[in-house]
């Protein structure tokens, strides 16, 4: 957990330059005291950190260390800074991934091309929801996307038609975002394929057991 904070706290340094500790502590949601124990450790790390008091002061990399990304053009530069972070990553609790990842991209971005995100930004924003998007509640979510990862089998309860709850042990191979509503594609021990909404599975229970996925199995068919 703190190497992957360093490794953000570092980004974050080369991306917005001269920063006060407080407001790295905000983006990081830590402690003031939390920062500078990290700073220290990147400096005993051998990372070029330096403080400055005062008004105008507070802690910057110096200005030669920074990786290139020298094989993106700046139309495709333009083209990754409109990724907002999918309401379908969202719900699967992977926006703060993209968000890192965005991050990690606009802090290798070589000095001459820093302002490519802001004006990006300043101009584009996409929004996929609707004015008036209702959303489903998916209690399992969170386990099935593990057992997806993981091929584990889940002991899953599942509603049917007139809201009669009927449970299955189930082989998760993948979750599909349509729109907003999400869809599991799970196989029976009987071999049986079937597609279901994910908001139907109201219970599930990941397994130690694991499952072989199909050779050849092709999600978007």
């Amino acid at each position: 957990m703190r190497a992957d904070r360093l490794l953000s706290l570092l980004m974050l340094l080369q991306n917005r330059g001269r920063t006060k500790t407080d407001r790295l502590a905000e983006e990081l949601e830590v402690s003031r005291r939390t920062v500078i124990r990290d700073l220290y450790a990147l400096r005993v790390a051998g990372f070029p950190v330096y403080t400055e008091r005062g008004p105008y002061g507070g802690v910057y990399l110096h200005e030669d260390f920074r990786v290139k990304l020298t094989d993106l053009t700046q139309g495709e530069l333009a083209a990754l800074f409109t990724l907002g972070v999918p309401a379908p990553l969202a719900d699967l609790g992977m926006g703060t991934e993209v968000k890192g990842a965005l991050l990690k991209l606009a802090a290798a971005v070589p000095a001459g091309r820093q302002d490519v995100e802001r004006d990006v930004r300043s101009r584009l924003y996409l929004d996929p929801n609707p004015w008036h998007a209702s959303r489903e509640t998916i209690p399992a979510l969170s386990v099935l996307r593990q057992a997806v990862w993981e091929d584990r089998w889940v002991r899953a309860t599942l509603l049917r038609m007139r809201q009669i709850p009927v449970k299955h042990e189930i082989a998760p191979y993948a979750l599909v975002a349509k729109g907003r509503t999400w869809y599991v594609v799970w196989q029976r021990h009987d071999g049986a394929l079937h597609v279901d909404r994910a908001s139907n599975v109201i219970k599930a229970e990941m397994l130690e057991e694991r499952f072989d996925r199909p050779p050849g199995f092709d999600l978007a068919s």
